[in-house]
């Protein structure tokens, strides 16, 4: 198992030493995330329980944000991502469930409460950008009602999936991502078996309706990260960059190409359940105040689970203004364990 992980000498968000990190055994769920990891074990022959028996949590003195040490290589990470899970299932699930129902997706708040709260503090969004998962956010809760019927007829034409289950979709990627570690094309064969026997239509007793909102202009940022799977994840067939031009209708580019001249920033930048898998996420974060009005985070409380080398909870955001200076972080909503905040710099208001 040595070569699997790999000790850290500097905490990975803000580079501090690990010699005086805390160590908080009550923050780690040993067992949370498993459906990640199972494929890279079976295919390794690996008894996960005794793999993550070796895997402790700590909290860095100075930026307060939670990670594991030891972690998962990049190779290993590469069998976790890449090749054992290559579907992230809470996007897709969200992704299917906005076909069906407008707020199906779980936020802390409805969408026009959030975007209300929002432009309270900022102002007016007029363009609005998305990082990490383009299906956990306003990105998904705001697409136009034609982009997804689109693309909806659009994967029906090129074959994504057989004409008699064009309707039975949801119940299709539910399926795939049931099977998801197990080879891509056995898994769409059980997928379109399964979806021939379902009578679950989309659109009739659920139709599609755009959230009320100002946003003119919207983008999906593809960012790469060892710690995710890569600039995207699959699911039936197709990437999730692709799904959120073609059924999103976002303008998929980067952070570092990302419309920034003279007086004109984007109005706001969302991460959503994403910023814990990346491999910079404090660099990201300063990347994104410099190209936007406001970033808004949704981010996961602890007990962490082992599929995140990073915990970037309530005690990390409230001590961000300590790291970049003039910041401020409004607390926007909570629901469960996970937390909402809004973050922009003073002297933008």
């Amino acid at each position: 198992m040595s070569d699997l992980l790999v000790f850290l000498d500097n905490c990975p968000v803000c580079g501090f030493t690990s010699a005086s990190a805390t160590n908080c055994p009550g923050d780690l769920n040993r067992a949370g995330g498993w459906r990640y990891l199972q494929p890279m074990a079976d295919d390794l022959k690996l008894d996960l329980s005794e793999l993550t028996k070796t895997i402790d949590v700590y909290q860095c003195v100075n930026c307060q944000a939670h990670y594991l040490n030891p972690w998962f290589s990049v190779e290993t990470r590469n069998r976790i991502f890449l090749s054992g899970h290559p579907i992230h299932n809470m996007g897709w699930s969200n992704f299917v469930d906005r076909i069906a129902s407008q707020e199906k997706p779980t936020m802390p708040m409805q969408t026009h409460e959030l975007i209300d709260a929002v432009e309270s503090k900022i102002g007016n969004i007029s363009s609005y950008a998305e990082l990490g998962c383009p299906f956990m956010g306003l990105l998904l809760r705001t697409s136009p009602q034609n982009e997804i019927k689109n693309w909806l007829r659009l994967s029906r034409s090129f074959g994504a999936m057989p004409p008699a289950s064009f309707k039975l979709l949801p119940q299709a990627l539910v399926d795939y991502m049931s099977v998801s570690s197990w080879s891509s094309n056995l898994a769409k064969i059980i997928s379109r078996l399964r979806m021939r026997k379902r009578q679950i239509s989309i659109g009739r007793t659920n139709p599609i309706v755009p959230s009320r909102t100002s946003i003119q202009e919207r983008y999906f940022l593809s960012t790469p990260s060892t710690k995710s799977w890569g600039l995207n994840c699959s699911g039936f067939g197709e990437s999730c960059t692709s799904v959120a031009h073609t059924a999103l209708g976002a303008k998929v580019t980067t952070l570092s190409d990302l419309d920034s001249a003279e007086n004109r920033t984007i109005d706001l930048i969302g991460i959503f359940l994403m910023l814990d898998h990346q491999d910079s996420p404090l660099e990201l974060l300063a990347a994104c105040l410099s190209k936007s009005k406001g970033v808004l985070v949704l981010t996961h409380g602890g007990p962490f689970s082992v599929q995140h080398h990073i915990g970037l909870g309530e005690t990390f955001f409230t001590n961000l203004p300590k790291l970049i200076p003039g910041l401020r972080v409004d607390r926007i909503g909570s629901k469960e364990s996970d937390v909402m905040f809004l973050l922009y710099q003073h002297s933008d208001r």
